[in-house]
């Protein structure tokens, strides 16, 4: 996490893009600067946490100051938007001239621009102030070029192995996987520019044949066959998934809607949603690549009864045309997460 700021009491503190501004008035008033006989807050008027990576935090402070005559009481805060976090939710005494210094917290999900206001209530003059917070999530962009198509009998070995709840790798639970080229330029499904990937996990005798689509748009998508589907009626399989690696990287959340069905008056939906979050720099045993780095959501909603979500984060390498390494977090009284890591490949 982003810890970037320390809490310093009776000073003007702003370490985050603040701006200044007179006192904020009263919405109800139309009253700034107060009547000089009560309590007045000065502060800035607006926090500006600038660019956070999504699952990160910042942190950043203001300073209250009471410039009126009068004790101001502060008796509580209102946030609008809970992606903004207050610290100091305690009622405030400030005597004429005193500080304050109360620290909010950014925490971005996505790479969306974010702000709220917090309307803060005194018994001064005015009684209501407003402070606008922005912030929004991003990822320093690194340059990832076109995507790679990797030559028929490249190999990509991997690594996977399974971890617990706080995401430390659990001991003795590696197992290796390959990925192997097998056939490239292939006409399938309507599309023209197919590889033929065989994916196969050594110690528990697993083999797929995964069908992949390099788009002109430096985009892939991926096959989904039928093979596991139960005859419910309402499935779209088999179908394409298209993957934001390329030219969409950024945009909005591709989704592929896969089952959508009532049956017994009960709707049912299973969906699959991609979005990128942009590039970075990423290192796996394999090396250090720039990545598209990519949020996977798979989702199984009911009207009524069970429903689940997993979601994964997964970083692809246009450099070489594979992913680098994605993490599938652990769910409760169900099974253990896993990592898949690239720890070595031999382009033909």
């Amino acid at each position: 996490m982003i810890e970037r700021l320390t809490l310093i009491s009776l000073i003007v503190v702003c370490f985050v893009g603040c701006s200044s501004s007179p006192t904020p008035t009263d919405p109800n008033s139309g009253s700034g600067a107060g009547n000089g006989g009560k309590g007045t807050l000065t502060f800035v008027s607006t926090l500006d946490f600038g660019n956070i990576p999504p699952g990160n935090f910042a942190d950043s402070t203001i300073s209250l100051t009471n410039s009126g005559k009068d004790t101001i009481h502060i008796l509580h805060h209102s946030l609008s938007n809970g992606r903004f976090l207050l610290f100091d939710t305690a009622a405030i005494t400030l005597k004429p001239g005193a500080s304050a210094v109360v620290r909010y917290r950014f925490q971005p999900i996505d790479t969306l621009a974010q702000s709220a206001t917090d309307t803060i209530v005194t018994d001064g003059s005015p009684k209501t102030y407003l402070l606008t917070l922005k912030g929004r999530g991003y990822h320093h962009s690194v340059s990832t070029g076109p995507t790679t198509v990797p030559n028929a009998g490249s190999i990509f070995y991997y690594n996977i192995y399974e971890i617990d709840s706080s995401g430390v790798k659990l001991p003795g639970s590696d197992w290796p996987d390959t990925n192997t080229v097998r056939l490239t330029g292939l006409s399938r499904f309507g599309k023209n520019n197919v590889s033929d990937i065989i994916q196969a996990e050594k110690d528990i005798n697993f083999i797929a044949d995964d069908t992949v689509n390099y788009e002109s748009n430096g985009d892939i998508s991926e096959w989904l066959s039928s093979q596991e589907v139960s005859n419910t009626e309402g499935w779209t399989y088999p179908c394409w998934q298209r993957i934001p690696v390329g030219a969409s990287s950024g945009s909005s959340p591709i989704i592929t809607v896969l089952l959508d069905t009532v049956v017994g008056g009960v709707h049912t939906q299973v969906t699959h949603s991609y979005q990128s979050f942009g590039s970075e720099s990423i290192t796996v045993p394999a090396g250090t690549f720039a990545a598209v780095k990519m949020q996977y959501v798979n989702s199984f909603v009911r009207s009524v009864g069970y429903n689940s979500s997993d979601t994964t984060m997964a970083w692809y390498a246009p450099s070489l045309g594979t992913y680098l390494r994605s993490v599938h977090p652990w769910r409760p009284n169900s099974r253990p997460g896993y990592v898949f890591e690239l720890v070595d490949y031999k382009l033909r």
